[in-house]
């Protein structure tokens, strides 16, 4: 069967290492600052896109963001994504066509199963799997000042590993286990930027102090972890098209209308660690917040450094605090999952 345009152009492209220069981008401001700092601001902001939960996704083409014929905070917000992030330091020699946007809305520390992000007709109707050519991640919570205490807001963090679509062997690879995986915490108006055809998802959040029924109560985790999610596609997806309904009245003009556009966006670091079966004790699993803890990733206000882990024979899996329980460890968790060696995986699925 022939491949398609985009199809060819990912097999071109080879995917490699997470840690290569342009698999992963994560910036501390998508949108300008000043559109987060005033807290009505944030409020409206968030609340506008939030109605997008219920909507399909969206499309809005390359040519309007250029031209500049935006009807709407959402397209503005897409363009100014670009602008800031996208064409000066992820795609400014790749070829894309416009960007899919959508807002998910998840509560109470809630995961996302893995995946990865396709061209959904496609798929469904010929089984065709096609990625675009970036996915990205606007945090619109997380990292806010929770409490008394002076700790940070701890939101389900996204995990994105080297497993992918493989066009030419028409399945996922690596067959076995992911060898890398790169953990990114919700920080309100950070955004990730990542390879379009690497798997991903969201880790349950683990239980925190004065939550003993695993309940968040808006102080620690936080009722609602929202996030605005923009795929960057070398050719429009089949079904998804731009919102006619969209329009910059009045109120929506106030609340990000009066935001200067910055240019350019700033990077953040990202650490690269890596952890051997030689780290691991026998049989018992290693808690990723015990890991991240030592190698100052998770900081005393918890605060936490995006990190892509390097970790071939060694395994993420998901551990409740029932399996701490059980042996007899006090349970204080950022996230719910252990590190086990890759042969001992049975044990704990």
């Amino acid at each position: 069967k022939k491949m398609t345009e985009s199809q060819q152009r990912s097999v071109s492209t080879p995917f490699e290492s997470l840690a290569r220069k342009g698999s992963i981008a994560i910036f501390r401001d998508g949108l300008p600052a000043a559109a987060f700092e005033e807290r009505d601001r944030r409020n409206a902001i968030i609340a506008q896109l939030g109605t997008l939960d219920a909507c399909p996704n969206y499309w809005l083409p390359l040519d309007a963001i250029r031209s500049n014929e935006l009807r709407s905070p959402a397209e503005r917000i897409v363009a100014d994504l670009y602008r800031r992030c996208i064409l000066p330091h992820v795609l400014p020699n790749q070829e894309i066509t416009g960007a899919e946007y959508w807002t998910q809305q998840y509560t109470k520390g809630r995961g996302l199963a893995f995946h990865v992000d396709k061209d959904e007709h496609a798929m469904k109707t010929r089984g065709e799997m096609i990625n675009p050519q970036y996915s990205s991640v606007l945090y619109l919570t997380g990292g806010e000042q929770a409490g008394s205490d002076g700790r940070l807001r701890v939101q389900s963090p996204t995990v994105i590993t080297d497993e992918h679509y493989d066009q030419e062997r028409r399945r996922m690879v690596p067959v076995d286990f992911p060898t890398e995986s790169c953990l990114v915490f919700p920080k309100a108006n950070r955004y990730l930027v990542f390879d379009g055809r690497a798997g991903h998802g969201v880790l349950d959040l683990g239980q925190q102090d004065g939550d003993e029924d695993g309940d968040t109560d808006g102080d620690r985790g936080g009722d609602v972890r929202m996030t605005f999610l923009v795929n960057w596609w070398g050719r429009q997806p089949e079904g998804i098209e731009r919102d006619d309904r969209a329009s910059f009245d009045a109120m929506s003009e106030g609340i990000y209308g009066d935001v200067p556009s910055q240019p350019v966006a700033s990077k953040e670091p990202v650490y690269v660690l890596s952890i051997t079966k030689q780290y691991l004790f026998a049989n018992e699993p290693f808690m990723m917040d015990e890991f991240l803890r030592e190698q100052d990733i998770v900081k005393d206000d918890d605060s936490i450094s995006p990190v892509i882990l390097r970790h071939s024979g060694v395994v993420m899996v998901p551990f409740p605090p029932a399996g701490d329980e059980a042996r007899g460890v006090a349970t204080r968790r950022i996230v719910d999952c252990a590190l086990i060696s890759q042969e001992n995986h049975s044990l704990y699925i």
